[in-house]
């Protein structure tokens, strides 16, 4: 017997065993999504796309009754034809599921999604516990990606270029 999350508004929505663990299905996150959040955008676009492999980036834009985005998440996927023949359809399909677990539908259920594997991508956090205050206030570090700010800089800055979203 599988197991069954029920929405508010009462739609059951079953949970499938991946690896040993509940996972709910795309398609079933975007009925439960669908059921809460009245105006949205899903899009996606194609990073790469050729006959080996894809990557697709997903983007949700959440919308108040006027139409004014209130909340915004992007995912990427990538997909090989080797593991999936169908590789751009799992692909835009894991890049949309990686958007609503973003936006915390069906979070507890996707795993599968978030997974990195042996690749872990964050930093290690300092046990805060074991941590001495700092004598004096840390000054924030550049991550390499900034958003251009409307001020002007209160020093002159080099000359950066920047893609169509204003990403350095």
């Amino acid at each position: 017997m599988s197991k069954i999350v029920k929405t508010k508004k009462g739609t059951d929505l079953p949970l499938v065993n991946l690896k040993g663990k509940s996972y709910m299905l795309v398609a079933h996150r975007l009925v439960w999504f669908n059921e809460e959040v009245d105006n949205f955008e899903i899009s996606t676009e194609f990073l790469l796309l050729t006959e080996d492999q894809t990557v697709a980036k997903s983007t949700i834009k959440i919308k108040d009754k006027d139409g004014n985005i209130i909340k915004q998440v992007s995912a990427t996927k990538r997909e090989t034809k080797k593991d999936f023949s169908d590789h751009t359809e799992k692909a835009e399909t894991g890049s949309i599921g990686r958007c609503l677990a973003l936006c915390n539908y069906g979070t507890a259920f996707a795993l599968a999604d978030l997974d990195e594997g042996e690749r872990i991508v964050d930093s290690p956090l300092a046990d805060t516990q074991a941590s001495k205050p700092p004598q004096q206030e840390a000054q924030p570090k550049p991550s390499g990606f900034s958003k251009p700010s409307k001020s002007p800089p209160a020093t002159p800055a080099k000359e950066t270029q920047t893609n169509d979203d204003g990403w350095q």
